[in-house]
């Protein structure tokens, strides 16, 4: 028997406009798949550790909601992932809502909200906190000169307590906008989007409509592991394939290193970050780096003209997402990734 704080059974044409979302506990892993599969198919998932709002009123929001959009960063992300896009799957390199996917699910913000199809990746996501740390690492470039190199590692580590799983109706969420990531697939490989079963929900400005909820689910981290584990989802490289499965990561850290100021540096050992500084879930270390991707400084003259270009781009941004002219923001050589 399922413990529940409500005391009906779950009801999909539950009308819930104006009231509180259906809310439910699951103790054990039978319960959890019991409670999971009595919503049906058109359903969508999404696993948190917290929940935000008020009991019965979840408030999701997108990643620009929670952190605001810095214009230059978002102008590159769009043109170098369209340009991924163009490489791997080209007939949606056209397409914004493909190109938010390749920002939301690498590790930059977009105006789209993370959910699955598959319940056992929101309840590993439900159960496991993510973290991040910066890190310098000296290497070489390909003439044997000392460079610092400034990363992005992140990880997931389990959880304590109780997690929470959302389940949304396809059918309220799709007049807001739904897109299916699974599509960004690539023959013989395993792409981030895929190994997370993953959809988008957006546009979006504001907290997901009550409408698309159909319940939160309350659940002990440990049910939720061992759910996750039961369905083949051990460890972080389940969820987040190494460039070595996923090409189209493997792109996206081929692309150039930019160089940092002159005051993140030391004397004849310049300090270099990635010119898409995306979250790294694999140590990706290298003593000799290859000419490419290459190290580009960038004078600071050229750093000023550029921002005053980008702040007057910054409001075509909606208009034209994809849309950049400068140097620094040109469309990369891809075809080297691929191989």
């Amino acid at each position: 028997m399922i413990a529940m704080w409500s005391s009906e059974k779950p009801n999909k044409a539950f009308a819930r406009a104006g009231g509180h979302v259906k809310q439910y506990e699951a103790q054990t892993v039978d319960e959890l798949n019991e409670l999971i599969m009595s919503f049906g198919s058109e359903v969508l998932f999404r696993g948190q550790t917290s929940h935000y709002g008020e009991p019965g009123r979840p408030s999701i929001i997108t990643s620009f909601d929670r952190t605001t959009c810095i214009p230059s960063e978002m102008l590159k992300w769009c043109r170098y992932s369209q340009s991924v896009l163009d490489t791997f799957i080209a007939e949606h390199r056209a397409d914004f809502r493909f190109q938010q996917a390749l920002l939301q699910h690498y590790g930059w913000r977009s105006f789209f909200i993370d959910c699955t199809s598959d319940p056992a990746v929101s309840a590993w996501f439900a159960s496991h906190k993510y973290s991040e740390r910066q890190i310098l690492e000296v290497s070489e470039d390909c003439e044997e000169r000392a460079v610092w190199l400034r990363k992005r590692m992140a990880g997931y580590t389990p959880s304590t307590g109780e997690g929470h799983i959302y389940v949304l109706s396809k059918q309220a969420a799709n007049e807001i906008g739904l897109v299916d990531l699974a599509t960004l697939s690539v023959a013989g490989f395993r792409p981030r989007t895929v190994a997370q079963s993953a959809w988008l929900l957006g546009p979006q400005h504001g907290p997901i409509s009550q409408d698309c909820y159909l319940a939160q689910i309350t659940v002990p981290v440990k049910v939720l592991q061992t759910y996750a584990e039961n369905r083949g989802l051990v460890g972080t490289n389940t969820l987040f394939p190494s460039a070595d499965e996923d090409p189209i990561l493997k792109a996206l850290l081929g692309l150039p290193w930019e160089e940092l100021n002159a005051a993140a540096s030391l004397e004849n050992l310049p300090a270099f970050k990635r010119c898409l500084e995306l979250p790294e879930y694999h140590p990706s270390f290298v003593k000799n780096a290859p000419p490419r991707p290459p190290f580009i400084a960038v004078p600071e003259f050229w750093r000023l003209k550029i921002r005053l270009l980008v702040i007057r781009m910054a409001g075509l941004l909606s208009r034209f997402p994809t849309w950049c002219s400068t140097d620094r923001f040109r469309r990369p050589d891809l075809s080297y990734s691929a191989n």
